[in-house]
C-alpha cells in the first residue's frame, strides 16, 4: 500500500508542482478574494445573474433587441445563472471561469506535452511556457472566455491526437465533448482547433502513406466522423436557428473591416510578445518595445527544433508555430497580403478582425519546442558530473524566463482582474429604485453603461455611445466632429433635437442615467468621451423633456 502511494507521488509530483506554482501565481483568482471585473469583463448585480437561467435565446433585450451572435456560450452562461442562487458573483465567476481555466491550464498542457514528449521535465517546462507567455497572461486581465476556451482546446486536441492516432468511438465521444465544451465558452477557439486538428489529420495521413503505404481510405476515421456528429448535433439548438435567420456567415461580426494592422508586427510575434505587455498594467493601444530577453524565446524553440528535427510530432508543431508567426503579424511583411486573402475569402475567418488570437499557435508550437529542449538537456549523458548540474541550471533558467512574466500577477500590479473590485452604493441604492418599478422600461447611459448598473429583462440599459454609432446613426451628423475632440458633443448630439423626447419614448426609455466616474475600481471611462463629466450633466439639464430625479445618490445622476 505504501509502495502504490508512494509510486502515484512519484508519477504526479511534476504535475503537482506545476498546480502549485500556477495557483501561487494567480493566486488572486483561486482565494475568494472579492469581485474581480475589468475590460470586458463585466459583472452581474444579483437580479441580473439570476436572469441568465432559462433557455438559450435567439433574440436578446440587448441595446433596442438584437440577434444573439454568441448563442454558443449558453452553457456556461447557465451556469453562472444557476451559480447566483448559491452564491455571489465573485464566487460565480471563479466556479464557472477562473478556476476551470487554471485546471484546465495546467492539467490540460500537461498531460498533452507529456502525450508528445514522453518527459515530465518537458512537459513541465512546457506548460509553464504556455501558461505564462505574455499572451496567454495578457488574456487573463479580461478576456476570461477566451482564455478558457484555449486552455480546454489542449484538453480537446489531446484526445483529437488520440482519435487520428489510435481510432476508436470512445475517443471519439471523448473529443467530441471536450470540443463541445471549447464551443461554449469560445466558438472561434474551436475554429482555430479544428484547423490545427485538419492539419494534424493531414500530416499523419502523409506519414502513414510515406511509412507504410496506407490508403487514406483505410485510416480509422470513424472516431473522426462521430466526433463530428456529436459536435454539430450538440451545437444544432443556435446553428439551426442562426441559419434560418441567414446570420451564420452574414452577421454585424463578420461584415467588420480588418482592425488593428499597426499594433502588429513580425518581431513580435517572432518573440512571442504581445504589443500591450508592459510587466505591469497593460497598456491598450500602446506599442511596447521589445525586452531584449524576449529574444531567447524564439532561440530557445529554434535549438529545442533543431536537437529534436528527426521527431515528426516536433515537427508537426514547428509547423504549427511557423503558421501562428505568419498570421500573428496581420498585414506586416513578409506576405503582407495573406491574412487580408484568408479574411476575405476563407469561410470564417472573417470573425478574426485583428490577428492576436493566433498567438495561441505560437504558444503551443513554441511550448512544445522548449520543452523538447528541456527533455534533451535533461536526458543526455553527461561524463562530467558539473555538466549535469549545468543542464539544471540551464532548464530552470528557461523556466524562470516565463515565472518572471508571472510577477505583476502576484504582487497585483498587473491590476485588471488581478485587483478587487467593489459595487458603488449609489448603484445598490440605484438598483433598489429600479427594481421597484414593475412595469417594462428602459434606460438610457450617457455616454456610456457602467458595469456596475441594474440590467433585467424587464429593464435593459441602453448606452448613447452604442446607439448614436448603431441604430440612431441616422440621428448624428458624424461629418461635423473630428475624433476625439467632439467626441462628448457627438454623442449627445441626438439628445438635442426636436424629435428627442418622441425618440426616448417610442425606445420605452424612463430614465436617463450619468454614471459615476468609479476611479477606485479603475473604471473611469469618461477619458474615452472628452474627460469632461460635467458637460454631459450640463446638456442634459438642458434639455426641457428631461426632469433630474433625486433617488438618494451622492454623484450618480437620474433624469
Amino acid at each position: 500500500m505504501i509502495e502504490r502511494i508512494i509510486g502515484i507521488a512519484k508519477k504526479y509530483f511534476v504535475l503537482g508542482l506545476l498546480g502549485v506554482l500556477i495557483s501561487l501565481v494567480f493566486w488572486r483568482w483561486v482565494l475568494p478574494t472579492g469581485i474581480l471585473s475589468s475590460g470586458d469583463w463585466g459583472f452581474y448585480l444579483k437580479q441580473s445573474q439570476l436572469e441568465l437561467v432559462g433557455r438559450p435565446l435567439l433574440w436578446v433585450a440587448d441595446g433596442i433587441g438584437r440577434v444573439n451572435l454568441t448563442a454558443s456560450s449558453y452553457l456556461p452562461t447557465l451556469l453562472l445563472g444557476l451559480c447566483a442562487h448559491f452564491f455571489d458573483f465573485a464566487a460565480s465567476e471563479r466556479i464557472v471561469f477562473m478556476l476551470p481555466i487554471l485546471a484546465a491550464g495546467v492539467i490540460g498542457s500537461y498531460l498533452l506535452f507529456y502525450d508528445v514528449l514522453a518527459s515530465r521535465i518537458g512537459a513541465f517546462s512546457a506548460s509553464i511556457v504556455y501558461m505564462l507567455n505574455s499572451y496567454t497572461l495578457i488574456l487573463s486581465t479580461g478576456e476570461p472566455t477566451l482564455l478558457a476556451g484555449f486552455n480546454f482546446s489542449l484538453v480537446a486536441f489531446r484526445y483529437i491526437r488520440k482519435v487520428i492516432d489510435e481510432g476508436g468511438k470512445r475517443n471519439g465521444v471523448i473529443a467530441a465533448l471536450w470540443c463541445i465544451v471549447v464551443c461554449a465558452y469560445e466558438f472561434r477557439v474551436f475554429y482555430i482547433l479544428f484547423w490545427i486538428s485538419a492539419i494534424y489529420f493531414v500530416y499523419q495521413s502523409y506519414l502513414r502513406y510515406r511509412n507504410e503505404k496506407t490508403n487514406l481510405l483505410n485510416m480509422p476515421i470513424s472516431g473522426l466522423l462521430l466526433s463530428f456528429c456529436l459536435i454539430g448535433l450538440m451545437n444544432a439548438y443556435w446553428l439551426v436557428g442562426l441559419s434560418m435567420l441567414g446570420q451564420i456567415s452574414n452577421n454585424s461580426l463578420f461584415s467588420r473591416g480588418l482592425f488593428g494592422s499597426e499594433f502588429l508586427n513580425l518581431p513580435q510575434s517572432l518573440a512571442l510578445f504581445h504589443p500591450f505587455w508592459t510587466g505591469k498594467q497593460p497598456a491598450a493601444f500602446i506599442i511596447q518595445q521589445i525586452p531584449i530577453w524576449f529574444w531567447a524565446i524564439p532561440a530557445l524553440a529554434i535549438l529545442g527544433f533543431y536537437l529534436n528535427r528527426r521527431e515528426p510530432k516536433i515537427i508537426f508543431f514547428a509547423i504549427i508555430s511557423l503558421l501562428g508567426v505568419l498570421l500573428t503579424k496581420q498585414e506586416a511583411p513578409p506576405f503582407p497580403s495573406l491574412y487580408p486573402f484568408l479574411y476575405a475569402h476563407l469561410p470564417g475567418f472573417n470573425s478574426f478582425r485583428e490577428a492576436s488570437k493566433f498567438y495561441f499557435l505560437i504558444a503551443l508550437g513554441y511550448a512544445v519546442l522548449i520543452g523538447s529542449l528541456t527533455r534533451w538537456l535533461h536526458e543526455r549523458k553527461y561524463e562530467i558530473k558539473w555538466k549535469k548540474y549545468l543542464s539544471y541550471v540551464a532548464i530552470t533558467a528557461t523556466c524562470f524566463l516565463f515565472l518572471y512574466n508571472g510577477k505583476p500577477l502576484i504582487t497585483g500590479a498587473i491590476g485588471t482582474l488581478f485587483a478587487v473590485r467593489h459595487v458603488p452604493q449609489d448603484y445598490i441604492t440605484l438598483q433598489s429604485f429600479i427594481l421597484k418599478q414593475p412595469e417594462y422600461f428602459r434606460t438610457l447611459w450617457v455616454p456610456s453603461t457602467s458595469r456596475w448598473g441594474i440590467y433585467t429583462i424587464n429593464h435593459p440599459m441602453l448606452s448613447i455611445s452604442s446607439l448614436e454609432g448603431n441604430d440612431w446613426q441616422t440621428y448624428i451628423k458624424s461629418e461635423q466632429y473630428t475624433f476625439p475632440t467632439a467626441v462628448d458633443a457627438q454623442n449627445v448630439e441626438v439628445l438635442n433635437q426636436k424629435l428627442s423626447s418622441s425618440l426616448l419614448d417610442n425606445a420605452a426609455i424612463k430614465y436617463v442615467i450619468v454614471p459615476t466616474r468609479d476611479s477606485s475600481n479603475d473604471g473611469d471611462f469618461f477619458q474615452y468621451y472628452g474627460d469632461n463629466r460635467q458637460f454631459f450633466i450640463d446638456n442634459l439639464d438642458r434639455q426641457s423633456y428631461l426632469k433630474k430625479v433625486n433617488i438618494g445618490t451622492s454623484e450618480l445622476v437620474v433624469y
